[in-house]
């Protein structure tokens, strides 16, 4: 039989599309993507702007990872391993500039702490959590941070206290999920939950979240995971 060869242009453009037999490689992730400590696609954070001017997000987590938090990560849990669990653990500065729990930010204000109640400082799903399911206590406090450019910077944190494991497991849960609602920061901070992390030791949950005041600081996701290794106050 005879054998049919494509015009060169045809077989050019082929070669350069890949044939029918062509096996490509799966694509790599962008750069800049959310890709976690161990790898792996995690879409980027999708927002839009109601009519009243107000943006929310669209993916059903809270908080955005990066580098910095990889790092960030890895110097927490060796910390807390090292120290025997999240209480006792002390994050330390390898550098010789002065830092705060080993951010290279410096604290300008920081309010008293204070014990409200669960459900009164809460909202939407949240509260009605706290509702269903009373909490044990909470202790909420709000840091204003300074970085070395000058950038300043809000971090909430709040360490709630469940009655039991399974509770704290629960509460958890629905916080990290985007459209549940919330614990309400103080100082009148409207915590959009672009820069959030949370942490839990048995029944205590430490719900940490970063919102920038003037400028934008780069170190915002390192503080809200900073904020889940402090002590509570």
């Amino acid at each position: 039989m005879k054998s049919i060869l494509p015009h060169p242009e045809m077989r050019e453009r082929m070669l350069r599309r890949g044939g029918p037999n062509t096996i490509r490689p799966p694509r790599p992730g962008r750069a800049g993507q959310n890709s976690g400590v161990w790898g792996g696609n995690v879409p980027e954070q999708e927002f839009r702007t109601r009519p009243d001017g107000t943006v929310y997000p669209l993916t059903p987590r809270k908080g955005k990872g990066g580098a910095g938090i990889v790092v960030a990560a890895l110097l927490a849990v060796g910390l807390i391993a090292a120290n025997g669990g999240m209480h006792n653990a002390t994050l330390v500065s390898t550098t010789t500039d002065p830092t705060w729990h080993g951010l290279p930010v410096r604290q300008q204000d920081a309010t008293a702490p204070q014990h409200p109640d669960c459900v009164a400082q809460s909202h939407d799903q949240v509260r009605q959590f706290f509702v269903r399911t009373p909490c044990a206590g909470m202790t909420e406090a709000l840091y204003t941070l300074v970085d070395r450019s000058g950038n300043t910077f809000a971090l909430s944190v709040a360490w709630v206290r469940m009655s039991s494991a399974a509770d704290a497991v629960a509460f958890q849960k629905l916080d990290d999920t985007y459209g549940t609602g919330d614990i309400t920061a103080l100082g009148g901070i409207r915590l959009t939950g672009q820069h959030y992390r949370s942490a839990i030791d048995g029944t205590l949950v430490v719900i940490a979240e970063a919102e920038p005041l003037t400028g934008q600081s780069t170190l915002l996701d390192d503080a809200a995971l900073t904020g889940t290794q402090l002590p509570a106050p």
